[in-house]
């Protein structure tokens, strides 16, 4: 068994797309999770993130209030000019500030003489010549009065102070600034306590880049990284970077009183943590899914698969030749149908394969068949079946005249009479075209059996009327008898239809009996044949040429173009014996196209050695007549040979003409189109209707030789000459008197002013290398008579 079978390349291709959908839901389900994961991982740092702007906020605002406040109740006069001239009332209020709020950051009063005083009174700056009017919170807020000013982050003065957020308002009586520092420890203790995830947190950055609170870098130190310069750039937004080689997500914003930017960050990872169990669940469930649907599928490709074994195991039968069974489906689904339809078709290829679609008859199979059990039947039983084989008489005619309808609905007809006659005496095939085939399986004696086959000839004598048409048809029979005529059903086959053609041979409408002459005759063809196709490609014809000349000044007109065959071991071949065989094996063609291109191109190298327009008159055949690419052939070989039309003719035969005539005369219209002369041959051999110079596009016409070899001593054939030339000129074509051999008939011809004559008189046909030395003698020749 296949491996490959058609269950497995369904197995195969479900569980193929089973697994592309469940690589699609889960990589879906997996990116939809994540997107949400994502989402809500995002939504919950950017809720952290502005709830810490909020109380930033929140706290500036306080702090600048109370800064406000206290700056409005405080005068910064009374501090005395020298450092330690405290004020009471100065201190009671700034100890006040520190003992309600131990959260402020070293509150500090400034005069502007550069005294001051802090709370608590030890606290120790680093600095022992601190000149507070030289800071940045005193500058701003002394040239902002009536506003309590935020400045930068700085690095306190006061020991152990760390880094502070300084708010500062000018005092009452603007002689000094009140200010509060904001520690931002106690803002980074805040953001630490705003979580994002497990790995997740939010710090600070001023708008320099410093970090002011969280754990992602020291405070003060300036963040120098690539996304942190994104993050300055713009207001708020959300990126992805790479930290540590790790990936990360951050979203932040602008604090709208600081400048200062809150950023939230998450580690990738942690994302990919929270969405991997999801699709883990996804991918277990797909997977569960996957299998019980394989489980179900293959349940179901075995239910259709059983089925289709059953057809592919009669289809096999079928295949080696097998048409006698049928399957048997047992369900009730389409399947049936299918083995029904099956059935059907068996019984169809059962009737094409043996039996022949047109006549009903057994085919050649079936004949076969039969004749193999006869002869089996005759070596058993002593019995002595024989075989008539008929061919009906130029059936093609009817199928070219009438057309195929008209053939096939004859072929019918004539198969109903010889079943009706024969069928209960043998049986009656189809074996081909327009032939027929009877198996006797034990026939009568000799002089029976050609009564018998007198009868299939009678039963051919009554017309047969088809589609209102009368048509009368004839019948060539030959018969073989086991054992003397062949052994075998193959043998008395091939002998029959070997005397059929015999029967051809001698008149058509008769019946012959095989005889051993008979195949030496068809050997002899066979042998025949191959030769011609071996001469043709070994290039043993030639092209010999007889000139026609003028009859009156005896000039060269031109010359006719003969096939010649010379055979390296039998010698020279009768164009009369190896044309019928050429045009039978579909030969001519290729000859008759050879022989013009050949002389097409003699004709122009005599032209111009003799400076003389000969013509050359080219015999063409039956069969390529019928066909529609004559003239095309014909415009070929012109061109190629650059030989002028008008002195080319072709010649056709009257057989040629009573075969097909409608058909021949469209292919002679496209030839005349072209300018080449059409001559009429052997006028006088055939039905000589002289219908044919009124309808056809003949422009001369060849008289045959019969006529002229016995006009000089009967004088019917001399006035049927005179005539025939008097009549054709009155038509306007000319006229050519073939087989030429005497003065006499030369002196009867002139003065019945004959046009051109042909014939051994003058000149046999010569081969090519003679045409220049015949040429020359005939001019010397017509200059004497003319002398």
């Amino acid at each position: 068994m296949r491996f490959f079978n058609v269950r497995t390349k369904l197995i195969f291709s479900v569980l193929i797309i089973l697994s592309l959908s469940c690589v699609l839901i889960g990589w879906f389900s997996y990116g939809t999770a994540y997107r949400q994961v994502s989402k809500k991982t995002l939504e919950g740092m950017r809720r952290n993130v502005e709830i810490l702007n909020c109380s930033i906020e929140q706290t500036i605002e306080l702090r600048k209030r109370e800064t406000l406040l206290i700056a409005g109740l405080t005068n910064a006069g009374d501090i005395g000019p020298r450092q330690g001239d405290e004020d009471p009332a100065i201190r009671a209020m700034l100890d006040g500030l520190i003992k309600q709020n131990p959260e402020m950051g070293n509150p500090l009063v400034a005069s502007d003489q550069g005294a001051y005083m802090i709370s608590p009174k030890s606290a120790v700056f680093t600095d022992p010549d601190y000149d507070p009017r030289g800071r940045d919170w005193y500058k701003l807020a002394m040239a902002n009065p009536g506003e309590a000013m935020l400045s930068r982050p700085i690095l306190s003065k006061v020991k152990d102070a760390g880094y502070v957020v300084p708010v500062s308002a000018a005092t009452a009586d603007r002689r000094g600034v009140f200010v509060i520092s904001i520690p931002l420890a106690e803002w980074t203790r805040s953001v630490n306590q705003s979580k994002i995830g497990e790995s997740g947190f939010v710090y600070m950055l001023d708008s320099d880049g410093g970090f002011i609170a969280g754990p992602q870098g020291a405070i003060g130190t300036k963040a120098e990284a690539e996304p942190y310069a994104s993050i300055l750039a713009r207001p708020s937004g959300a990126i992805r970077y790479k930290a540590d080689g790790r990936q990360k997500q951050a979203i932040f914003l602008t604090n709208d009183l600081t400048g200062w930017k809150i950023v939230g960050e998450i580690d990738q990872e942690e994302i990919n943590q929270a969405v991997r169990p999801i699709f883990q669940t996804t991918l277990f469930v797909l997977l569960g899914a996957l299998l019980l649907s394989a489980g179900i599928i293959s349940l179901i490709i075995r239910s259709i698969i059983r089925p289709l074994h059953t057809l592919a195991a009669a289809s096999d039968r079928i295949g080696e030749g097998d048409l006698s069974g049928h399957v048997t489906i047992d369900s009730d689904d389409e399947f049936k149908k299918l083995g029904d339809a099956f059935n059907h078709m068996v019984d169809s290829l059962r009737t094409f394969a043996f039996y022949d679609p047109l006549t009903n008859l057994p085919n050649r199979r079936q004949f076969a068949n039969s004749m193999q059990r006869a002869v089996e039947h005759a070596e058993a039983a002593g019995a002595k079946p024989a075989i008539v084989f008929l061919d009906i008489d130029n059936f093609k005619r009817i199928n070219d005249t009438l057309g195929h309808t008209v053939g096939d609905g004859l072929l019918g007809q004539a198969a109903n009479r010889l079943t009706t006659h024969f069928g209960a005496e043998g049986t009656v095939a189809r074996f081909g075209g327009d032939e027929f085939v009877i198996l006797l399986e034990d026939a009568p004696d000799r002089e029976r059996l050609k009564a018998l086959m007198d009868t299939i000839g009678e039963l051919f004598l009554p017309p047969f009327m088809i589609q209102e048409q009368r048509i009368v048809v004839k019948a060539s029979i030959g018969a073989a008898v086991y054992p003397e005529h062949g052994l075998s059903g193959e043998e008395l086959l091939k002998n029959a239809d070997t005397a059929m053609y015999r029967a051809k041979e001698l008149g058509r409408n008769n019946a012959q009996f095989f005889e051993g002459g008979m195949n030496d005759a068809v050997v002899k063809k066979s042998r025949m044949e191959q030769a011609l196709r071996t001469a043709l490609d070994n290039n043993e014809l030639s092209v010999h040429y007889q000139p026609q000349l003028e009859t009156t000044t005896g000039r060269i007109r031109g010359f006719e173009a003969l096939a010649r065959w010379h055979h390296p071991e039998l010698g020279a071949i009768s164009p009369m014996e190896f044309i019928p065989i050429a045009e039978e094996a579909g030969l001519i063609g290729r000859i008759d196209a050879w022989v013009m291109r050949e002389a097409c191109l003699r004709t122009v190298e005599l032209q111009r050695a003799f400076g003389k327009p000969y013509s050359i008159s080219v015999n063409v055949s039956a069969v390529e007549l019928r066909q529609s690419g004559l003239a095309e052939i014909i415009a070929r070989t012109l061109r190629d040979t650059k030989l002028r039309p008008e002195c080319l003719e072709i010649e056709i035969t009257e057989s040629v003409l009573i075969d097909s005539l409608e058909s021949s005369t469209a292919v002679l219209r496209e030839v005349e189109r072209l300018g080449v002369r059409i001559a009429l041959d052997d006028f006088g051999t055939g039905y000589s209707s002289l219908s044919y110079l009124m309808s056809l596009p003949i422009h001369t016409l060849k008289i045959d030789k019969s006529f002229i070899q016995n006009m000089a001593a009967a004088a019917g054939e001399k006035a049927i000459v005179e005539s025939i030339i008097a009549l054709v000129h009155k038509l306007g074509h000319q006229v050519v008197a073939e087989g030429i051999e005497t003065e006499e008939q030369l002196a009867l011809l002139k003065n019945w002013d004959c046009d051109y004559v042909q014939g051994y008189l003058h000149s046999r046909p010569v081969p090519e290398p003679d045409l220049p030395s015949l040429i020359a003698a005939r001019e010397a020749a017509a200059a004497v008579d003319r002398g």
